[in-house]
């Protein structure tokens, strides 16, 4: 069964069961799949069906923006709406890989880093970042990888 596959069957799911909230963030999902699904055909590309990957970067791309909503909410002291897109942020989340925990990704870096051994400078922050974050397949935050290699990068420099 894909990702795809799943929503549709707890889409189903909810429905049966009158849950009305669960529904609506399926529906804001399904309508972000349907949007990359055109924007892939008109591409050229042809095919209609997306890959569980391209699901989960749906999914993980949908989460991020009920986070920022969340903050942004809580700053104009609205909590109850913060609360909505938190609970909602919740139920996208089940459906995204674990996040790998600080140690797993200062491993990830440093074997990234090895594999840029001589080059892991600065001026290759893009090349290397970019690389990590492939290793990471969307398990870890942009922001917090750019700085815990940002930080590697510094500490390799210094050691140098």
């Amino acid at each position: 069964m894909t990702l795809e596959e799943k929503l549709r069957s707890d889409f189903q799911e909810a429905q049966r069961a009158h849950n009305a909230f669960r529904a609506e963030v399926f529906r804001s999902v399904f309508a972000a799949i349907q949007n990359r699904s055109i924007e892939n055909r008109s591409k050229g590309g042809g095919k209609t069906s997306l890959t569980d990957e391209e699901v989960l970067e749906i999914i993980a791309k949908e989460a991020k923006k009920r986070k920022e909503a969340a903050v942004l909410f809580r700053e104009g002291s609205r909590t109850e709406l913060a609360e909505k897109e938190e609970k909602e942020l919740r139920e996208l989340e089940r459906y995204l890989p674990q996040p790998l925990s600080l140690e797993e990704l200062h491993v990830v870096i440093h074997d990234v880093l090895q594999k840029f051994k001589g080059d892991a400078t600065q001026n290759n922050f893009g090349k290397i970042m970019g690389e990590v974050m492939r290793s990471v397949k969307g398990r870890a935050d942009a922001s917090q990888v750019g700085t815990l290699l940002k930080e590697a990068l510094e500490k390799e420099r210094s050691d140098a």
